[in-house]
């Protein structure tokens, strides 16, 4: 392996992984690691752990996350929007002049407030290393401008779908996911089943999602498709879905195995 090749893949490692390239001074850290511990999956891994801990590797998977979450938009602009609309519309929340509309102090945007600030709460653990990719994802799903951008229950599941399972609803489950999403307005609707599991309303339908095998198998491909540019094999799929955590999966770990791998140093 020569040096350029050892220099192309630290650069890469640093770009994918924190947004950012590396100073001179990284570069030959990695280098002095890569020649010092030998060109291992184990080194590479190594380095790929420290730059998965680091505070930037949250934030740019936040980001990423975000993006497809809301349409494109940040947390920050879709809270804005949605509270601005409600100042306008809400009679209880017209008199509010506030800069921040989120901040104005009738009682629905006083939630939404409470609830931007639980999320900015949450962002900010999982970049600290505190909270899982997956709590984070539920709490975007979770959201009111989430709920928001759906704008009905066929809305919100399709939404559901392809931002988190990266794929379009099939039939049945579109019309369970309807009405699980109809639940938590109707009480009395009918239960909805989904993925071998039944509900009654929007948080069943987040738990049957994030806690299913269907959800960590995506995870697993979004970070091949991510890192690899392309799907896991059935093979990959099977082996790396099984070792996710079943009740809040997290995406360090498996990032760090794919990043770590030949194929990537080869790329």
């Amino acid at each position: 392996v020569s040096p350029a090749e050892k220099e192309r893949f630290a650069r890469r490692l640093y770009l994918d992984l924190t947004g950012l390239p590396p100073n001179e001074a990284q570069t030959k850290a990695a280098l002095d690691r890569l020649d010092k511990d030998g060109n291992s999956a184990a080194t590479r891994e190594s380095l790929a752990k420290d730059l998965t801990e680091a505070p930037e590797f949250g934030t740019l998977y936040l980001a990423e996350t975000e993006t497809a979450a809301f349409s494109g938009q940040t947390v920050e602009y879709s809270y804005t929007l949605v509270c601005e609309i409600i100042r306008g519309t809400d009679a209880a929340c017209l008199s509010c002049g506030d800069t921040d509309a989120c901040a104005c102090k009738c009682p629905v945007l006083t939630a939404l407030g409470a609830e931007r600030q639980s999320i900015r709460d949450l962002g900010a653990a999982f970049a600290a290393g505190d909270a899982s990719s997956s709590d984070v994802e539920r709490a975007f799903a979770a959201s009111q401008p989430f709920l928001f951008n759906g704008n009905s229950p066929e809305g919100i599941t399709t939404q559901l779908f392809q931002a988190f399972l990266g794929r379009p609803a099939e039939k049945d489950e579109l019309t369970n996911g309807r009405f699980l999403v109809t639940g938590s307005l109707l009480p009395d609707s009918p239960a909805g089943l989904l993925f071998h599991r039944n509900g009654a309303n929007y948080d069943d339908l987040l738990d049957i999602v994030f806690e299913s095998e269907v959800y960590r198998d995506a995870l697993v491909n979004r970070v091949f498709q991510r890192y690899l540019g392309r799907p896991a094999s059935p093979d990959e799929l099977r082996f790396f879905s099984a070792s996710l955590d079943p009740d809040s999966p997290d995406v360090r770990a498996l990032v760090r195995a794919v990043v770590s791998s030949a194929e990537y140093f080869r790329q």
